[in-house]
């Protein structure tokens, strides 16, 4: 049988679950208390450091969050300077638009002209070489 706590009842005392015997076996072990102290010991050192590292990895989102507070602003004179440019460059008569007479009168135009074909446009290629062929 091994004199010394297991990995597991080492684990216990760290998350503060561990048993009166494992307890009392701390108190009378020197290395079983040694290797809970460099345990604890290195696990602070990650908490440190993974603190620190959460921090320097927040800083930057800090600084650029403070940033952009003016952000808005500059948004806001950018559209006021496009509004003013726009009621000075364009033109205040807004252009002629055609009426429905005209519209229709252009639509009759083109039917008119499909109509008149002797030969739909998708077969023009074909009766240009029945023409060619004939001569």
């Amino acid at each position: 049988m091994n004199p010394h706590l297991s990995d597991d009842q080492i684990a216990e005392v760290l998350i503060g679950s561990a048993t009166s015997a494992t307890q009392a076996h701390l108190l009378a072990c020197a290395p079983c208390r040694s290797k809970l102290a460099t345990l604890r010991g290195v696990m602070g050192q990650f908490r440190m450091d993974a603190e620190e590292q959460s921090r320097a990895a927040l800083r930057p989102i800090a600084i650029r969050h403070s940033r952009s507070r003016f952000k808005p602003l500059y948004l806001s004179l950018a559209a006021a300077g496009l509004a003013i440019v726009g009621l000075v460059v364009l033109p205040k008569d807004p252009p002629s638009q055609s009426t429905p007479l005209q519209i229709d009168t252009a639509l009759l135009s083109q039917v008119d002209v499909q109509v008149s074909r002797s030969v739909p446009e998708a077969l023009e290629p074909l009766s240009q070489l029945v023409i060619s062929e004939g001569n």
